[in-house]
């Protein structure tokens, strides 16, 4: 082998090995996108991210995984990730969220203890099966209802409420 072809040879396994780390860092920058995100590059595109590490071409439907599109695109000087959400959007959403959750919240302990004050504790007694019935579904409605609660991380406040009315 001549020193020439060597040379090429040598420069050829450089240039894969570069690719090579510059396609990992495509795939690691398309698998750690958001949800939602959009990657386009060559004039292909836009691809959105569907799941983890799928991703959609809005314009034939077509799905590719990460690295099947980091290797159909992420060559081009023009690719580009960009998420579908940008922080000043998304923090009024949260704001809302939470304000949404918070009433949300209120108004179930609001019910809890409507039906814990108005509760016919002794319904299990009845001989009348119309008045037991209305306390089983009453007391199916609470139980519902402290779950909720307890899931939203009320647990406490649940058990009190509840021990401050059962008799």
């Amino acid at each position: 082998m001549k020193k020439s072809e060597f040379r090429n040879l040598i420069r050829e396994e450089i240039s894969k090995v570069l690719k090579e780390n510059q396609l990992s860092d495509i795939v690691n920058q398309l698998m750690n996108a958001p949800k939602g995100s959009k990657a386009t590059g060559g004039g292909y595109g836009p691809f959105i991210k569907i799941s983890s590490n799928s991703w959609k071409n809005t314009k034939s439907n077509s799905l590719q995984h990460s690295r099947a599109l980091a290797d159909f695109i992420g060559g081009f000087s023009d690719f580009k990730i960009s998420s579908s959400t940008n922080e000043s959007k998304l923090r009024p959403a949260i704001h809302q969220f939470i304000k949404e959750e918070s009433s949300t919240s209120q108004k179930l302990f609001n019910k809890l203890e409507s039906l814990l004050k108005t509760h016919d504790w002794t319904y299990f007694m009845s001989d009348d099966h119309r008045a037991y019935k209305r306390g089983d579904d009453q007391h199916e409605e609470i139980k519902d209802l402290m779950k909720q609660l307890k899931n939203l991380g009320y647990e406490e406040k649940v058990k009190k409420l509840y021990s401050m009315y059962k008799q």
